[in-house]
């Protein structure tokens, strides 16, 4: 339970990583994959990444049995994350990727304006790397099949993602801004949206409440949002000292 949070928001931060802004789409880290990959493969000797790469396979080839979808609500956290590891694995997904899709999903968020802190980077790499394992899948035969994708929030994507971090630390530290450099040498800087592009939605039901409009500059805001400013500190101002004085009884038949 969240002293700050609404039920709505407690539930959009565990799905995004963030209470406010929404997950990155698969076009939009395209761009930073495909530069990350080609970074990592032209580099891929260099020590840091070569380190990097020998703990993925160490951890694709201990990360145990493909689980069923079915089965992951009943098993531990820490066997949850493994098995999107597993998944992973058996999708024939290599280490380079994996590592690619880490490092591009970083350089976006560094790139980013609009950028939340802990735990949106990890939620944001496990996310991206749970849409290549491609969920848990049997062929029956005759046209006939059972295809399961796991449920995309929750605690288990932190642990998959900081895992994900804690793999990749050195090259994030070392090769993070030059990879950034050969995205924006090849397709410009920040084709991310720079605003969330998702408005909140209503707590009166599924209508969604209009984005805020632009402030007319973009360096301060208009003279009428600062007399309001003015305004309500005035405002708030006055009810904590008449607070201070009487208590609640400052507040008797106000509201």
């Amino acid at each position: 339970m969240s002293r700050v949070l609404c039920r709505y928001h407690r539930e959009y931060r565990s799905r995004h990583g963030s209470a406010w802004k929404r997950s990155y789409t698969g076009s939009e880290l395209k761009l930073y994959i495909v530069s990350a990959e080609s970074y990592l493969k032209a580099h891929e000797a260099d020590l840091y990444i070569a380190h990097a790469l020998r703990g993925l396979d160490n951890m694709l080839a201990t990360a145990g049995p493909v689980r069923r979808v079915n089965d992951l609500p009943y098993i531990s956290l820490r066997d949850r994350a493994r098995a999107t590891f597993a998944r992973l694995r058996d999708g024939g997904v290599p280490p380079l990727r994996i590592l690619s899709v880490a490092m591009g999903v970083l350089a976006a968020v560094e790139e980013d304006t609009f950028k939340p802190s802990h735990p949106y980077p990890a939620v944001q790499i496990a996310k991206a790397l749970r849409r290549r394992g491609s969920g848990f899948h049997s062929d029956y035969g005759n046209g006939q099949g059972f295809h399961r994708y796991p449920r995309s929030s929750g605690q288990v994507l932190v642990t998959v993602g900081e895992a994900m971090m804690k793999v990749c630390e050195f090259v994030q530290e070392y090769h993070l801004t030059p990879i950034l450099d050969l995205k924006q040498q090849r397709y410009g800087v920040l084709p991310l949206p720079s605003s969330p592009a998702e408005a909140p939605r209503s707590r009166h039901g599924d209508r969604r409440l209009k984005p805020a409009s632009a402030p007319s500059s973009a360096h301060a805001p208009t003279l009428s949002k600062r007399a309001e400013e003015v305004e309500a500190e005035g405002i708030a101002e006055e009810a904590r000292e008449a607070f201070r004085r009487q208590g609640f009884e400052a507040f008797k038949g106000k509201f």
